[in-house]
């Protein structure tokens, strides 16, 4: 289950660096770190769902 998590968690972070290479502004960097927050808990809920039911 670790590497499952450990798995999301660099899936997020490649999304999200991908998400601001896209954007390449300064002013859209607030944006791209909320849309790196929003995946990250939507990532966690996910984790823990799959945790809470397994156990």
């Amino acid at each position: 289950m670790h590497g499952l998590m450990f798995l999301l968690l660099l899936l997020v972070v490649f999304f999200y660096f991908v998400h601001v290479v896209e954007l390449s502004g300064r002013r859209f960097m607030f944006l791209g770190l909320m849309s790196f927050f929003r995946h990250y808990v939507l990532c966690h809920f996910v984790t823990s769902s799959i945790l809470f039911f397994k156990f």
